[in-house]
């Protein structure tokens, strides 16, 4: 089941109260002019989501501007006030079966984004979760590709950040989704991309048989557009991996894969005329 609105601000807004110490209800409400009472049944869905406080409640909260205009689209579906929003979030018939949901998906807190700093700490927190995963750093370094040497060093910094638990003596990734978000442009998550950019080359570079191109999706288009169709695409392109990642976690966990879309301008940016 898709998460209202009150729910993604309630979520960053434990993460936020995580990472900061003294942000309470009590302060949001006094950086917003509202009272705690108020703010406090709007974070826990007793209230909506006022229209007119949603940009500041986002923005207090270091919602990331996915996050955001996802939040954006759903509370206009709410209010009916756009059709089209609602069809472009992608947001699922909530009849729709899926053993996992966007509950699953846990946000972490800043003090552990140091683990996106190498592409290969998420890779090794998935391969705890593949099907033939015996429980030790051979099978990792040998899945992955790994050397046996930087998967033992990356297991002990991921167990360190809480990232990895002992689960029937096995070490297993604490929550099935991890989510690393934030509404300012972080040093760790622009190495992570960067990183899985430099895969892709090297992929594209190295596995040239019929069946590596078979094993994987690589693909891309030029075109046109406004602002405002870009604004929409990026809400529904971030809502629909989302949703996919979902229905992919309910399935048998056979192979790792990174899934990652890129949407940026060719062009410099356009000068606009001002109306005298």
């Amino acid at each position: 089941m898709a998460q209202r609105p009150s729910e993604v601000l309630l979520r960053f807004f434990e993460k936020k109260k995580a990472e900061r110490r003294g942000f309470s209800v009590r302060s949001l409400a006094l950086r917003l002019n509202l009272s705690p009472s108020f703010t406090s049944q709007v974070l826990n869905g007793r209230r909506s989501v006022p229209l007119e406080l949603a940009e500041q409640l986002c923005a207090a909260l270091d919602l990331d501007k996915e996050t955001r205009d996802d939040v954006f689209s759903k509370l206009f579906r709410e209010r009916g006030l756009s059709q089209k929003v609602a069809r472009l979030s992608g947001i699922p018939n909530d009849e729709t079966p899926n053993e996992r949901n966007e509950a699953d998906w846990k946000l972490r807190p800043k003090q552990q984004f140091d683990v996106l700093v190498d592409w290969t700490g998420l890779a090794i927190l998935d391969a705890t979760l593949l099907v033939d995963y015996d429980g030790s750093p051979d099978f990792i370094a040998s899945r992955l590709n790994l050397s046996l040497e930087s998967v033992r060093e990356t297991l002990d910094h991921l167990i360190k950040n809480g990232l990895l638990v002992l689960r029937d003596g096995v070490l297993k990734k604490t929550d099935f989704f991890l989510e690393f978000n934030s509404g300012k442009n972080q040093e760790e998550i622009r190495a992570f991309h960067k990183q899985h950019l430099e895969n892709a080359k090297r992929i594209l570079t190295d596995q040239v048989s019929d069946e590596d191109r078979e094993r994987r999706l690589i693909t891309g288009l030029t075109i046109t557009a406004s602002e405002k169709k870009v604004a929409w695409a990026k809400i529904a392109l971030n809502s629909f991996m989302r949703h996919l990642a979902t229905d992919l976690g309910s399935s048998e966990a056979e192979d790792v894969y990174h899934l990652a879309i890129q949407l940026f301008p060719l062009t410099n940016q356009r000068k606009k005329s001002v109306k005298k």
